[in-house]
């Protein structure tokens, strides 16, 4: 009989028992009590889990490592790090989040070789577009597609200031659906190789982030830049530089966030927020990103506690209501009660204001496979407008624990559409296809 378990397995076992027990101590020092001791435990093994799985993977831009921020998120939370902000967690929340955790690990994990051979199968379906120059092209129109009202925007607000920009720039028709183009231009310009233009791609995502003042936008540039190396320039010397890339990606994204807090004047309030939570166990400089991380998981328990109304699939369908313009109809069902200024929900609870709880795990699972699916193609193809559709969505499962971006953000099936339709324009156009060859002439 063979022996299943290898010794690094047997080592992680062994590893996991003495760092739960630590982990058991914490959670009790620190304000949980019960079965919420239990149910941590298991996020925390369950993030565990999801690390070992993506590390057997072949890039660091896989579903796995994205969403073990979920549990872990979890697996951390302590109510008496701020009293004033965060609840005591009872025995239903707790089910209702590590059920769904579980089954959408489990649509992520199931079925995971079969789809990576099926998607080998099907990758014809997605445009390689290895030809360099209509790369450039493709880049070059994604950016100036998306730039230009942008531009339009300085223009019409510079003389009120970084705010009036911002608001001039809302109120220009579908600039939240180019602004996703200029992040696709990136993807297109990394795999040209041309350096002037990923220079001007990068530059137009900086002019983009200054003018609008948005945090969106540096995270989203930081996942393309990186997840574009890593998938066309994946050799061993950018893999050492990897690491090296992601540290100073977090540390522009925290003076980002500095910068735009300051800025948009929101210092005050931030101060505010640490002085009603001091007293707790984390320091102040730290106290404001640990909130942040954790209150999704209160505010989830406050709708569960005092919404008890069903949308019935209504947030599902909210991006494609919009694109009907049918959304302002329901104004009234997308709306969370959330008892302090956080007003964030992670992605669980709008599957249980649409399904129930028996719902939320079958469409957790469904997502699950979906993003499987979706990796397992960005695997086997080289298209750049596959990369564009993963990508997004990478930073959509990154964003679980803080938000459900499929059903508030659109920008993870918006970005598919787009994609789609440029794959159409691609097969049709031959100025942004590939060159056709010339055909011989006959006398």
């Amino acid at each position: 009989m063979k022996i299943l378990i290898n010794r690094k397995q047997i080592v992680l076992l062994f590893t996991l028992i003495p760092v739960n027990m630590i982990l058991c101590h914490i959670l009790c020092t620190y304000g949980v009590e019960g079965v919420g001791v239990i149910y941590q435990l298991v996020s925390f093994n369950l993030f565990i889990y999801l690390i070992y799985i993506g590390l057997g993977e072949n890039t660091f831009f896989n579903p796995y490592f994205a969403f073990a921020v979920c549990p872990l998120s979890l697996a951390f939370y302590m109510p008496n790090a701020s009293r004033y902000y965060m609840a005591d967690l009872n025995s239903k929340t707790y089910v209702l989040l590590v059920f769904n955790f579980i089954a959408f690990t489990l649509g992520l994990v199931f079925f995971k070789n079969i789809n990576l051979i099926k998607a080998r199968n099907k990758s014809k379906r997605w445009p390689k577009v290895n030809n360099p120059d209509i790369n450039r092209r493709w880049a070059v129109a994604f950016v100036w597609i998306s730039l230009l009202p942008v531009l339009l925007a300085i223009i019409l607000g510079i003389s009120g200031g970084c705010n009036n920009i911002k608001n001039a720039y809302e109120k220009i028709p579908l600039s939240g659906i180019t602004n996703m183009l200029v992040f696709a231009g990136l993807v297109f310009a990394f795999k040209s190789r041309k350096k002037k233009t990923i220079i001007f791609s990068v530059l137009a995502v900086v002019i983009t982030a200054v003018a609008l003042l948005t945090k969106t936008s540096v995270m989203f540039a930081i996942v393309i830049i990186i997840g574009s190396f890593d998938k066309y320039y994946n050799t061993k010397k950018f893999k050492k530089w990897q690491y090296i890339l992601l540290f100073v990606a977090i540390i522009l994204f925290a003076l980002a966030d500095s910068t735009y807090t300051e800025i948009r004047g929101a210092q005050l309030h931030v101060q505010a927020m640490i002085e009603r939570a001091s007293g707790g166990i984390l320091p102040p400089w730290a106290l404001s990103s640990y909130l942040y991380l954790e209150m999704p998981w209160s505010n989830t328990q406050y709708v569960m506690q005092n919404d008890i109304s069903s949308t019935n699939g209504l947030w599902v369908m909210k991006t494609f209501l919009g694109y009907l313009g049918l959304d302002s109809n329901y104004a009234q069902f997308y709306e969370l009660q959330h008892p302090t200024s956080f007003n964030t929900f992670g992605y669980v609870i709008y599957f249980f204001k649409d399904f129930g709880f028996i719902g939320s795990l079958i469409a957790s699972y469904i997502l699950g496979v979906i993003i499987n699916k979706l990796y397992a193609a960005y695997q086997t193809s080289t298209s750049p407008f596959l990369a564009v559709v993963y990508l997004f969505n990478f930073r959509a499962v990154m964003m679980m624990f803080f938000n459900n971006h499929w059903c508030t953000g659109a920008y993870p099936i918006t970005i598919a559409v787009l994609m789609l339709i440029s794959t159409i324009v691609y097969k049709s156009v031959p100025f942004m296809g590939e060159i056709p060859e010339k055909r011989e002439e006959l006398y």
